[in-house]
């Protein structure tokens, strides 16, 4: 009876109606380097990912293009006609309040866009490598082509001329009427520093100045300069310098700033206020941030407000309105490299460590009586406490995000709501290593440093620091929550524990991508000491490399639909390596400990980018075969070569330990491969595993493919085991259950998991686990991010309206009693078998 009471236990599951309703999409631009305003409070924006958008009034996105193609650099300019851009050799015309292409051009080597002005009509100047082309902004065509000698850049237009300087220096005057050419000998070896309207080329108190398009020396004796703003010149003293006719003069002095970029503004910070100033003496301020400013654009309208954009060091962006903010947009998130999912404390867990860590600093007489009294009076009142922002939910699907920015921030991201809690710059971060629910390490190295924060993750706080003097180039995370160790890599291979592990031993290996060989190490007391190395094949060249997700494996053994139990070979300490040698593909499966080649895979006549999926027993291979002219997935699945094919071999396996799921490195064990080819319709950008808590539900094979949509695949369709269809021999691993095999993996639409959602520049996906066994956690990200929950048996742990509950509890006391009786049984029966024996 007491065996019983242990088998009994909370489980967690979710009625219909609450399905797929946590799941969110941020959209973004990325880095944002143009912005102007247009009419109704709308803005255009382009980044440095190369994405063209129209931002409404609250900061929303009414359109988004992609130029040319993600992460290719821009250049931008635009007037009241149009929009137009170059990337990737095209020079591209869009309409303002659609974003359509009204125009394409093919350039090569484009160096600036300018729009200048000829007679009455607007043209576009396009600067090239050795010419000046000049086109009709109508109808995209070239009216006239102008051959320079090795052109830097347009400098400024004035009136009816254009001024470009080459790479000597050397000032090019071309008149926009009769486009003839102006040699001007400006800088020679001296710098040359432009405004909106002149250019300054200074030696010593002297200096040689095109202004009003007229070139003159004049005095110069207001120092260096040091930045522009405007049609003004920024000098030492943090002066603002003005050119006359036949002497500069310094109009005020500024202070330290961020000038405008499009206007005579500028932006003084402080730790109370940002300060925005006009040059006729008004100013405005706004609130200020712990984040510092990289760029700030700012003009007044007809009624004199106050109006433009600031760009923060996390790439985030500010609109304003005089004092008003309208609108901020998180586009540090448009940057993301990686991600790690931290999972939060329980509302009891945070209470607890609340609790203790207030009576650290409140350990008096007088504070212990007062605990006390107030620990007594809450468990009488059993006061309604919410569950706070940062606390784990029933299903532990809130769970904190972070998220690493190329903006050298982090952001730590609440998983159900989308909401940023909170900021942190990290430099050369390396790895986040979750200690406890409450804090984590961020690892942080600048070359002979490595730098570890302890940090508080509900609160973003720091809690301590250190430094050690290693070059860190990896980091090695092993075992359990109840017993776990973190190691730091330098460059030696030499292993520094940070966190110590009780075992005595630690074994690692280390790929050497420029020489191709793997090698296998033990750690033993600080000490390391090869256990075995490999060395690839002459010529071949390691791509890629995966561990295999295990974790927790509660199937051991798959029932193949007849009486048979196959039993998995799913060793955590597997590792598969691809290589290639010119359009050959070569796939090692190697376990960690012993170096033992588990599998080899050769396949020939492969190109393109290689993804790898290793999940337990399964390892699928993604790539383009050149003969066919299509993508295709190899699938293997490894099993111990045992079949228990009646009923008392597998009560037998069961009570003797057969299930269990440890491994043995010291020997090449008897390994069944089953390998099948498929061909899959479409490339793909990665490809991961669904997981869940107990491991029990299969996985769905998630990808992200080349159109940005994120798909599901079931891994029964992917599986080497499914029976070619005039194979009517009975083999120990068929199993009848799968579908018979067909090359073609059948498409569907409804598996794509974003729905009619647009996703844009997603390259990465993260996956885990929740507390509800179907349930698995999806993340795609890079520029957009977009969370969705996967339940890949559907209704596994999904209650219908009418759901018993007293029949489940029969039923699982029933079953209890029946095991019980069974082991009884087979106990017996053992004992007798052994006496009679």
């Amino acid at each position: 009876m007491f065996r019983f009471f242990l088998l009994v236990a909370l489980a967690a599951s979710i009625y219909q109606d609450q399905i797929g309703t946590y799941d969110w999409h941020k959209v973004h631009i990325g880095k944002v380097i143009e912005i102007h305003a247009t009419t109704g409070g709308k803005s255009i924006a382009i980044s440095d990912r190369g994405i063209l958008a129209m931002i409404k009034p609250s900061g929303e996105l009414e359109w988004r293009r992609v130029v040319s193609s993600i992460d290719t650099y821009p250049l931008f300019t635009m007037s009241l006609s149009g929009i137009f851009t170059y990337s990737s050799g095209v020079l591209t015309m869009w309409t303002i309040q659609e974003g359509q292409i009204v125009w394409s051009l093919y350039i090569p080597e484009v160096l600036q866009l300018v729009l200048i002005t000829q007679g009455i009509s607007e043209v576009l100047a396009v600067l090239t490598e050795n010419t000046i082309e000049i086109i009709s902004i109508q109808e995209g065509e070239l009216m006239k082509k102008i051959y320079l000698v090795k052109p830097e850049k347009i400098v400024f237009k004035y009136k009816d001329s254009i001024f470009v300087m080459d790479k000597k220096k050397n000032i090019l005057k071309i008149n926009s009427k009769n486009w003839d050419i102006e040699k001007i000998d400006f800088g020679e070896d001296n710098e040359v520093i432009c405004a909106k309207d002149s250019c300054v080329a200074i030696n010593e108190k002297k200096a040689k100045v095109i202004n009003n398009g007229e070139i003159k020396d004049i005095n110069w004796e207001v120092g260096k300069i040091q930045g522009v703003l405007d049609k003004f010149y920024v000098c030492e003293g943090e002066n603002l310098v003005e050119i006359l006719e036949e002497e500069v003069k310094i109009i005020k002095q500024i202070g330290k700033h961020v000038p405008s970029e499009n206007s005579q503004m500028w932006l003084v910070e402080s730790s109370s206020s940002l300060t925005i100033y006009s040059l006729e003496a008004s100013s405005i301020s706004l609130p200020s941030s712990s984040i510092p400013v990289l760029k700030f654009w700012g003009y007044t309208n007809s009624k004199g407000e106050f109006l433009g954009y600031i760009l923060y060091e996390d790439y985030s962006i500010l609109c304003f309105r005089n004092t008003l903010i309208r609108w901020i947009r998180e586009e540090g998130l448009g940057h993301t490299s990686s991600l790690y999912f931290l999972e939060l404390p329980s509302r009891e867990m945070h209470a607890h460590n609340q609790y203790f860590a207030y009576i650290k600093d409140h350990n008096t007489w007088s504070d212990v009586l007062t605990n006390f009294f107030l620990r007594i009076e809450s468990q009488i009142n059993h006061r309604n406490i919410e569950l706070e922002a940062l606390e784990k939910d029933s299903f532990a699907f809130k769970k904190l995000i972070i998220a690493v920015s190329k903006s050298e921030y982090i952001f730590a991201i609440q998983s159900l709501n989308s909401q940023i809690f909170w900021r942190l710059k990290v430099k050369n971060l390396i790895k986040v290593v979750q200690l406890s629910h409450e804090e984590a390490i961020l690892i942080e190295n600048d070359g002979d440093k490595t730098k570890l924060t302890y940090l508080d993750i509900i609160l973003g706080k720091k809690i301590k620091e250190q430094i050690y003097d290693i070059e860190t180039v990896d980091v090695l995370q092993i075992g359990n929550e109840e017993d776990s160790a973190v190691y730091l890599v330098d460059k030696d291979f030499k292993l520094l524990p940070v966190v110590k592990h009780s075992g005595p031993e630690l074994f690692f290996y280390i790929i050497n991508s420029k020489n191709g060989s793997i090698e296998g190490l033990k750690h033993n007391n600080g000490i390391n000491s090869k256990v075995w190395a490999m060395k690839l094949g002459t010529g071949e060249k390691i791509l890629t490399y995966i561990t295999n997700k295990a974790g927790n494996i509660h199937q051991p053994a798959i029932a193949t639909g007849t009486s048979r139990l196959v039993y998995k070979y799913a060793d955590e300490n597997l590792f598969a390596v691809a290589s290639q040698k010119g359009q050959e593909l070569f796939v090692y499966v190697i376990n960690a400990i012993s170096g033992h080649v588990i599998y080899r895979l050769h396949q020939d006549q492969v190109s393109g980018s290689i993804h790898l999926a290793f999940h337990e027993q399964k390892l699928y291979i993604h790539y383009w075969n050149i003969k066919y002219e299509r993508y295709e997935i190899i699938s293997a699945e490894f099993f111990k070569s045992n079949v228990d094919d009646s009923a008392s071999d597998v009560l037998q396996s069961y009570y003797s330990g057969g299930f269990s799921t440890d491994y043995s490195s010291k020997f090449t064990p008897e390994v069944t491969v089953f390998t099948q080819t498929y061909v899959f319709p479409y490339g793909i950008k990665d490809m991961k595993f669904t997981t869940t808590l107990q491991g029990i539900t299969k996985p769905s094979l998630v990808m992200i493919l080349e159109s940005n949509q994120i798909y599901l695949l079931d891994s029964a369709f992917l599986s080497p085991r499914r029976k070619l269809e005039d194979n009517h021999e009975e083999g120990l691993f068929d199993d009848p259950t799968l579908p018979i095999y067909k090359p073609n993996i059948p498409w569907s639409s409804i598996n794509i998991a974003n729905y009619f959602i647009e996703l844009e520049g997603i390259s990465k996906l993260a996956t885990t686990e929740t507390w509800l066994e179907s349930t698995s956690v999806v993340i795609a990200y890079d520029l957009d991010m977009f969370l969705i929950r996967v339940m890949p048996e559907k209704s596994f742990d999904v209650l219908s309206e009418d759901f018993s509950k007293s029949a489940i509890v029969l039923t699982i006391g029933g079953l209890a009693l029946l095991n019980i009786l069974v082991q009884l049984w087979f106990s017996s029966k053992c004992a007798k078998e052994n006496f009679n024996t």
